[in-house]
């Protein structure tokens, strides 16, 4: 496009080719940054926080996108549950690859029908987890998942959106979850939606000696 936008001095050519190239360096870019931060050990970080604050910034964080895609996306946080020693960046990560897949799954549940009379919704949950630390849940009531690619879906590289994904997404987060020793599940059902559940357990202070 850019090659044939130079050959005819095409302004319309040249502005669609760049918005192409542009657009595809971004991928690239995310696509480097996810097989590195793969592949580097474990870069866990506790410090004493709230554990709602993950799932409000990813919920903040989305919610334009949610609603340019006509996804409804809510959060339930956990009432009066006090701070404690987790790492926020690696759940705000993992929050944000299970959030960005469920609106993905919204957008394209039901494409090619005339009945949209049902609202696409995504709902993130917190709550506080006496055997564990804290649970979060990430719901959604689109497409749900046959038995054969729930079997697959943290297998490396396996993905279900074509050459729209790379199948990291979900490969990084089950990495983030074990390295803070947690779990993560999915329930799901064709044609009537997903509920992914990460449980993590309190983390310790990370003492740093000072020379």
């Amino acid at each position: 496009m850019l090659e044939k936008g130079i050959e005819l001095n095409h302004p319309e050519y040249l502005a669609r080719g760049w918005t192409m190239v542009k657009g595809n360096v971004d991928k690239i870019t995310n696509l480097s940054l996810d097989l590195l931060d793969y592949a580097k050990p474990s870069g866990i970080r506790y410090r004493l926080a709230d554990p709602n604050q993950p799932a409000r910034e990813v919920v903040e964080l989305m919610r334009a996108r949610a609603a340019d895609r006509g996804v409804g996306l809510t959060l339930e946080a956990a009432p009066d549950m006090p701070p404690f020693y987790l790492d926020p960046e690696g759940l705000h990560r993992c929050l944000l690859n299970l959030v960005t897949n469920a609106i993905d799954a919204c957008e394209g549940d039901g494409e090619g029908e005339e009945d949209t009379a049902r609202q696409h919704l995504v709902v993130v949950s917190v709550l506080a987890d006496p055997d564990w630390g804290v649970t979060y849940r990430v719901s959604d009531n689109c497409c749900g998942m046959p038995p054969e690619v729930r079997e697959n879906i943290f297998q490396r590289f396996f993905s279900t959106k074509g050459n729209r994904g790379t199948g990291i997404g979900l490969m990084l987060t089950k990495k983030i979850v074990d390295d803070l020793k947690g779990s993560i599940e999915v329930e799901t059902e064709a044609g009537v939606g997903s509920t992914f559940t990460v449980k993590i357990p309190q983390g310790r202070k990370t003492w740093r000696r000072r020379f």
